[in-house]
């Protein structure tokens, strides 16, 4: 009975938009971008690597790593280490480029604001106040702002403004405003954006112009449920007075986009794309494992922004691909030692869909066995585990027959985390078998978003935590 309401609702949508809407669970869909849980998404592009800087989740706290997502054509994605910050609450994180050439990172711990700075986007990050967790917007810096969610916004002449906010429900409170001096360490201007101009203001402000017009975009509602969405004001002044506007994306009739929100947004050429988190379906859990989504972003002749229709589908690439080589393993036969549920069957493990994934039933040494029907050539082996930001052992092996089996790869002994783990052999099977043996965390079974084969060598996402690549093969 599910599943006939699921279709009905999907049909009722497509019928609405005008355009079929894949279900979550389809092959190939573009959403989510990312394999993981993460969160509070920004999104750069600088030269020609998109970066995503995104909050750690599915601890249930928002703990994890220094990390950043980078990607050359906004489809194959590779997790990058960072040096800081060096606190596991690394929250709403931003980056932006200033007329120095220096970068600068702002991330937020509860309830204040840090800033770093590199040449680079990657690092090595240094506070710019000296000590590492130096803050540089305290706690209610701004009378009735509760301080959280640091996002930047660079205008036409290159003067940086900062924002923040949560709860900003209250009577008499909303969001921070600044506008940061020369040195980036203070603030020459302040000013709250009341909830009276930004209406229903909770958190995850973030501030773009267009024609003259600048557009504050926050979150509302609750993070933990459907009510989560962003709406939008406007102004011609980038600290405002705002005018209220209205809401720009929600829940899905269907509930199988959950919760959107807090989000930012990507221009590319005369192209608008925002980049959002949705709580992780069919298996949401009070907003604590949210995944990356993005979908067109369209303004009306008037300027107003239209309202979203948030997908599975995504928008694809942005650029070509560095990944010649067909997925040998995308809709194999597969099976496996155990699975959890309906709801996490092996061939999720192989259908190229980051919000399905393959988990088993047990914590032990589980496996899953691809059977590409014929012998083919084997040289490189991705696996995406649910945490690329902790390590897994595992060894993979090859057969012809099903029957013989020899190592392609054994990390039975690995310490190293990423996502996606590469494998570098030269063989020629018609079965892989992955099995997990162990890893970082007790609790944490061996589940995959994804096992790519590849024919060919694919070394555009390698173990960068180590820095290796094919060649180290």
């Amino acid at each position: 009975m599910n599943k006939i309401k699921l279709a009905i609702a999907s049909l009722l949508l497509g019928a609405a938009t005008g355009f079929a809407q894949k279900p979550f669970n389809a092959s190939g869909t573009g959403n989510p971008i990312i394999p993981g849980y993460f969160a509070d998404p920004t999104v750069k592009k600088f030269g020609d690597t998109y970066y995503m800087y995104a909050t750690t989740d599915g601890s249930g706290a928002g703990f994890g790593p220094a990390q950043v997502w980078t990607s050359k054509d906004f489809v194959n994605w590779t997790l990058m280490p960072m040096n800081w910050p060096d606190s596991h609450w690394i929250w709403a994180p931003d980056v932006m480029k200033h007329t120095d050439g220096n970068y600068y990172y702002f991330y937020c711990q509860p309830c204040m604001i840090h800033c770093g700075v590199s040449e680079t986007p990657r690092g090595p990050w240094k506070n710019i106040l000296g000590e590492s967790e130096a803050v540089l917007v305290p706690d209610r810096f701004v009378t009735n702002a509760i301080t959280l969610d640091g996002q930047t916004f660079v205008d036409d002449d290159g003067s940086v403004y900062l924002y923040w906010g949560t709860w900003g429900i209250y009577k008499g409170f909303g969001c921070g405003a600044g506008k940061l001096a020369s040195d980036m360490k203070s603030f020459t201007e302040t000013r709250l954006i009341p909830n009276t101009e930004a209406t229903d203001f909770f958190e995850a402000p973030f501030v773009m112009k267009r024609k003259g017009i600048y557009y504050f975009m926050y979150s509302s509602g609750s993070c933990h449920d459907h009510t989560y969405r962003v709406q939008y004001a406007t102004s011609d002044k980038p600290m405002g007075p705002y005018t209220y506007r209205g809401c720009i994306l929600e829940t899905n009739i269907d509930g199988t986009i959950h919760g959107p929100g807090h989000h930012s947004v990507l221009k590319e050429g005369n192209a608008y794309y925002m980049v959002y988190h949705r709580h992780d379906n069919p298996h949401s859990n009070r907003g604590f494992h949210r995944q990356l989504c993005v979908d067109r972003m369209e303004f009306a002749e008037d300027g107003s922004i239209k309202p979203l229709i948030p997908t599975h589908d995504g928008i694809g690439a942005l650029a070509l691909s560095l990944v010649k080589s067909k997925n040998l393993a995308l809709g194999a036969k597969v099976r496996a030692s155990s699975f959890y549920d309906a709801g996490f069957r092996p061939e999720y493990a192989v259908d190229d869909n980051n919000g399905t994934l393959w988990r088993p039933r047990g914590m032990g040494q589980e496996w899953i066995e691809v059977d590409l029907g014929v012998a083919r050539q084997i040289q490189t082996i991705w696996t995406q585990f649910e945490y690329g930001t902790q390590f897994y052992q595992y060894l993979i092996e090859t057969s012809a027959d099903g029957k013989h089996w020899s190592v392609f790869a054994d990390k039975r002994n690995n310490r190293l985390a990423g996502s996606p783990m590469v494998d570098f052999g030269k063989v020629k099977a018609r079965y892989v078998r992955l099995t997990f043996t162990g890893g970082q965390k007790n609790g944490f079974g061996g589940a995959v978003w994804n096992l790519k084969i590849f024919d060919g060598v694919e070394a555009s996402a390698p173990q960068q935590w180590l820095g290796l690549t094919a060649a180290d093969w």
